[in-house]
């Protein structure tokens, strides 16, 4: 089969490789994908949403209606190639796309990517492109909370190739129980098709409409680039060794968790954010990678050893977001180490541009 992938290179500078772009998807014909709104889970289950997708000017408009319905609430599309897509030596997906309709109300979904490894998949029908909607791939998924969009403009979101069975830190996650596990790693090299998906929380609707242009694999013009790098969080420091309390949050965004310093960024009251990793999706305590926002740290306490290992907690350098930290929470010490100290003298973070 002949990949239908572009690939276009960008002039490189005197001491720099090219970067390298394969467009994967151009979404030029409406007719090429499946959709799915929860029925192909099997017997016995239902859709939960509409969808409808259109070609306009080049580009495919698909307008969604999604809602909770008793376990679920999602409707996606997508496409599965009887070929690999030519990502081996790719870092980054990247996805073009216009929020023509913000959805309302706002806040209920999130967008979700799906790329489909096959590289634990025997040759047949259960692996190609007849397997819609790919639950015999091993599926790892990235959340993106666009759908809010309110400039009508076109944008890129750049998403690192990274994905390990289901660490929620990593830029994509394995789905837990859907698929097989593999070998645990996303593999470049082995992706076969993709999914893009509306899921809203539980009880919630929404719809709206997006545009989408371009998906492209991109290889990199330097070399040593880190897929699976965290984002920077240019505007905020991380307190080590405590926790807030999760109840006094204002708000809590299910897998909002690689994207909460955005998320709290853009919500002018939120003065401090906690990051929850954990991520059990089934029995009696449900766990799901979180973004927590706060307007005030009440409860401060230090975090258990696990803890420690499941919840980062960081605070807003931003002056003009934070005003008058000592006077907030905390009490600024002369000591020598300049470091910020919580009501229980416990050693955090650094007060010193505070003072």
């Amino acid at each position: 089969m002949r990949l239908a992938a572009l690939t276009l290179a960008l002039a490189p500078l005197a001491t720099t490789r090219a970067e390298v772009v394969h467009v994967l998807e151009d979404f030029s014909d409406a007719q090429r994908f499946f959709t799915d709104a929860g029925a192909s889970l099997g017997p016995g289950f239902w859709d939960s949403g509409a969808m409808n997708a259109s070609v306009t000017e080049g580009a495919l408009r698909v307008d969604y209606d999604v809602y909770w319905k008793d376990l679920y609430g999602y409707v996606q599309f997508g496409r599965i190639l009887d070929d690999y897509y030519p990502c081996a030596d790719a870092t980054h997906l990247s996805l073009r796309y216009r929020v023509t309709q913000p959805q309302t109300p706002a806040r209920a979904a999130r967008m979700g990517v799906v790329l489909l490894d096959g590289s634990d998949c025997e040759d047949g029908p259960a692996c190609s492109a007849l397997a819609v909607p790919g639950w015999t791939f091993e599926n790892y998924i990235t959340f993106e909370f666009v759908l809010d969009d309110t400039s009508g403009a076109w944008q890129t979101l750049k998403v690192g190739l990274c994905g390990e069975n289901s660490d929620p830190t990593k830029p994509f996650m394995r789905l837990t129980n859907i698929g097989p596990v593999g070998n645990g790693v996303l593999d470049r090299d082995k992706i076969r098709g993709f999914r893009v998906n509306f899921v809203v929380d539980t009880d919630e609707t929404s719809r709206g409409s997006i545009e989408f242009d371009d998906l492209s694999c991109i290889v990199p013009d330097e070399p040593g680039v880190d897929p699976c790098a965290a984002p920077p969080r240019p505007d905020a420091a991380k307190v080590n060794d405590v926790v807030l309390e999760p109840a006094e949050a204002y708000r809590t965004v299910e897998f909002g968790h690689r994207t909460c310093d955005d998320i709290c960024a853009e919500d002018p009251s939120c003065l401090y954010y906690q990051v929850s990793f954990p991520y059990l999706p089934f029995g009696e305590t449900v766990q799901i990678p979180s973004c927590r926002l706060f307007d005030e740290a009440t409860t401060v306490r230090p975090a258990t050893t696990r803890e420690a290992e499941d919840v980062e907690v960081y605070w807003r350098t931003d002056r003009k977001a934070r005003g008058d930290l000592c006077g907030d929470v905390c009490s600024c010490s002369d000591r020598p180490d300049g470091v910020w100290l919580l009501p229980d003298d416990g050693a955090v973070a650094d007060c010193a541009p505070y003072r």
